[in-house]
């Protein structure tokens, strides 16, 4: 085993240079309002998505229509949470129709959204669309925070019904990771939208309500999970690793995030392990739902790669030691100064 490999990963030593000095990270922007958020298309949405959530034929034939209407999503998915019937809607579209990545399953019960014939033909084409458009469930509105995240005096039926719509999300990107075939421009898009909804979630103070708690660690088990599935699969970028990084370091004011990270560490220390010694090593104790996050057909090299780039993520984890370095970030500062 190349372990060699390592220094030449990390030559450098200073906290801001170190791995990946020489790639940029990448920006977390969301999908953007496009040209229906320059002149006002609430109706619009209202009117287009309410016909394609509903159970008839979808009226969508050609690749123009599929990409107008990619438009319509997009601005309605950056909707306030007051509209939360259109969001909801926009959301059942775009689970429905990355749906069409994954292999056939028995009918479900009330049946999704129709998928259009010249999306059900080529999926993949709108794949990575459509992944970016579902950024802007995560990104605050204008004017306006997550919900569950600063406000307090918001009802429990709205902090729940926004909650709802992003465990949906995860749990189709988990779907994705485990069972579609996924290119590398399919791989790179749903990172970026983990990344995205994780930012979204973890970058400010806790939350206040329960319900967001869960969802903050529910998006940090999805987001590492599905990263070492790509690990598997298709290894990603450097930008990607640099952006997880940074991200992470951010994150670190949060107890979820550590617990995640000792989680994915152990589980890739453990078969590490395994390939470096044989079966004759102690084997490390991993718990029985821990046992399956690393896929036992996870090449010794991929293994190995994944294993001291995640090891790096949180950065030292002796600053944790230190609150004036872990309260240090950006939007920490942004919420103490100006909220």
């Amino acid at each position: 085993m190349n372990v060699g490999i390592f220094n030449r990963v990390n030559s450098k030593n200073r906290e801001s240079d170190g791995m990946y000095s020489e790639w940029s990270s990448l920006p977390l922007e969301g999908g953007g309002c496009g040209v229906l958020g320059a002149v006002g298309g609430r109706d619009v949405v209202l009117a287009v998505v309410r016909q394609l959530a509903s159970h008839q034929p979808s009226p969508l034939n050609t690749d123009a229509e599929v990409e107008w209407v990619l438009e319509v999503i997009r601005y309605g998915l950056s909707l306030p949470l007051s509209e939360h019937e259109a969001v909801r809607d926009c959301v059942r579209v775009c689970c429905s129709w990355l749906s069409a990545l994954l292999p056939p399953a028995a009918p479900a019960q009330p049946p999704p959204p129709a998928v259009p014939a010249p999306l059900a033909a080529s999926p993949e084409r709108y794949a990575t669309k459509i992944l970016s458009h579902l950024h802007n469930l995560f990104v605050p509105r204008h004017n306006e925070t997550l919900a569950f995240i600063y406000q307090t005096d918001l009802s429990a039926d709205l902090i729940s019904k926004q909650a709802v719509l992003c465990h949906r999300v995860l749990r189709l990107a988990r779907s994705l990771a485990d069972s579609a075939s996924l290119g590398s421009r399919e791989w790179r898009a749903l990172l970026l939208l983990l990344l995205a909804a994780a930012s979204a979630l973890l970058a400010p103070p806790a939350p206040v309500h329960g319900a967001a708690e869960q969802l903050c660690e529910r998006v940090l088990c999805v987001l590492f999970e599905v990263w070492i599935l790509a690990c598997h699969r298709c290894f990603p970028s450097p930008p990607l690793w640099r952006t997880l990084r940074e991200h992470c370091i951010s994150w670190r004011h949060r107890a979820p995030l550590t617990e995640q990270w000792t989680r994915v560490s152990l589980c890739l220390t453990a078969r590490l392990l395994k390939h470096m010694y044989g079966p004759l090593f102690p084997v490390m104790p991993i718990s029985d739902e821990d046992a399956t996050l690393v896929p036992a057909d996870m090449s010794a090299e991929s293994v190995m790669q994944s294993w001291y780039r995640i090891l790096h993520t949180i950065g030292n984890p002796v600053d944790l030691c230190h609150p004036h370095l872990i309260a240090h970030t950006p939007h920490l500062l942004q919420v103490i100064f100006f909220v």
